[in-house]
């Protein structure tokens, strides 16, 4: 995990998004996928973070569909509120309405705090009160 966690932290600092994004996808197939190993969702979440740090919007929202998936398939749902808080993310980066991504931001917060995921909660308020301090032109 602490490569994952190298890949990670290289690719939202901005010193090697791609092939940051790109090890860690390896890594998590490698390692983590087969078989499915605890934390598969939460760092497939990471993995579509690292992709929208690299401004690879498909691949980011590529990684999200594999973490929705898993959460499904196994019922890993610790990482739900990342999850939506991040599809909220690529949103905002596809241009999408402030209202559509506020929506899911605020999702992303309620879940947060219900199951009490204070730092998702507070990313998710910091990306709602970004969406208020720049409403559309």
């Amino acid at each position: 995990m602490s490569s994952l966690a190298r890949c990670w932290a290289r690719a939202v600092t901005g010193e090697d998004l791609v092939g940051a994004a790109a090890e860690a996808q390896d890594l998590i197939v490698a390692s983590l996928s087969d078989p499915p190993r605890s934390g598969l969702a939460t760092w497939y979440g990471l993995l579509g973070e690292m992709w929208l740090a690299a401004g690879k919007l498909d691949e980011a929202d590529a990684a999200l569909d594999r973490a929705d998936a898993t959460i499904e398939t196994y019922g890993q749902r610790h990482a739900e509120s990342l999850l939506l808080l991040l599809r909220a993310r690529v949103l905002q980066a596809r241009g999408e309405p402030v209202a559509t991504v506020g929506a899911v931001a605020e999702r992303a917060h309620a879940l947060s705090v219900e199951r009490e995921a204070h730092l998702f909660a507070r990313r998710a308020e910091a990306l709602s009160a970004e969406l208020a301090d720049n409403p559309p032109r």
